[in-house]
């Protein structure tokens, strides 16, 4: 790698034994690496390790560093060790990031090139899609759960969804995204609102597919599991503490909308051997509230009659 005159640091770690083989200092380097690439500006990171040390050979192999040359390290002691060497350059690190396509506090398209990962600009917002997806065959609706190793929300469950590339349309960001998360292809894409919250702009979709249930593909170091869960099950679950509560505020109103405009639409049965699941529409609730209503009114004519009776009885 051409670094010569070029500004650059150079690394060093250490951890201790008692936290070794849990992922912790290859982390601790990817955030050190991205805030002297995008806060600091450097051209170049390098690093090196003795050649008998894997495990911090992993740490920069991980890091996505590329080996340079061999050298022979003087430690403290001023014991000749025997190392190699690598180096990660600003060029070499853009090329594994994404470019994100940021809007202003209007919703409008920003013509400016950043990455996923990069400082915040102010009065911009990096645009995210999120997508509710229900099964039309079965009327059912999908959640992921996030993968364990996650730095933010890790083993939650959530829509599908994820950053619009530069330049890349909504609806092909929210087909793209569904794509790669969970191997399906959606239709009926329908755009709903906008929302405004931390330094992002999240643009949410509502779509169909025809997917038999087990053709999820799970994205590898993205997710681990999927459910499809009825109508009422995917509501209740985005009141819990098992979605990312941010994603849960924003996307209530969608899946409040949605659900209700199904069960209008579509009065189900789906049954096999083993179960029969309804899917009503709202009028269900209504019938149900009518049903309970009947009961407290007979209830409250028992304890009418039966007062009248202890009245006739005294006289």
């Amino acid at each position: 790698a051409e670094i010569e005159n070029k500004f650059g640091v150079e690394l060093g770690y250490v951890l201790s034994k008692d936290y070794w083989g849990k992922g912790i200092m290859t982390e601790a380097i990817r955030e050190v690496i991205r805030w002297l690439m995008f806060e600091i500006k450097v051209d170049y990171v390098a690093s090196g390790h003795f050649n008998e040390n894997d495990r911090s050979k992993r740490v920069i192999e991980k890091n996505k560093l590329k080996y340079v040359k061999d050298i022979t390290y003087t430690t403290i002691n001023n014991e000749k060790k025997e190392s190699k060497y690598y180096v990660l350059t600003k060029e070499d690190y853009l090329k594994t990031k994404e470019k994100v396509q940021r809007f202003d506090t209007e919703g409008n398209r920003l013509d400016i090139i950043t990455y996923r990962g990069e400082k915040h600009i102010p009065n911009t917002y990096v645009g995210v899609v999120d997508i509710i997806i229900r099964n039309s065959k079965n009327n059912l609706y999908l959640v992921t759960r996030r993968d364990l190793n996650k730095e933010t929300y890790p083993g939650f469950f959530e829509a599908s969804g994820g950053a619009v590339d530069y330049g890349e349309e909504l609806e092909h960001a929210a087909h793209r995204e569904v794509k790669e998360e969970t191997g399906l292809d959606i239709y009926n894409l329908k755009y709903m609102y906008k929302t405004f919250g931390n330094h992002m702009l999240y643009f949410t979709f509502v779509a169909e597919t025809n997917n038999e249930l087990n053709d999820v593909k799970l994205q590898k170091g993205e997710t681990i599991d999927y459910r499809w869960l009825t109508a009422k099950e995917y509501s209740d679950l985005f009141d819990s503490d098992l979605v990312p509560d941010k994603q849960r505020f924003r996307l209530r109103k969608a899946i409040d909308e949605f659900v209700q405009q199904i069960c209008l639409e579509y009065k189900m049965t789906i049954s096999n051997s083993d179960y029969e699941v309804k899917i009503n529409s709202i009028y269900t609730k209504i019938i149900n509230m009518i049903s309970i209503l009947k009961a407290v009114i007979s209830i409250i004519i028992g304890i009418s009659i039966f007062v009248l009776i202890l009245l006739c009885l005294r006289i």
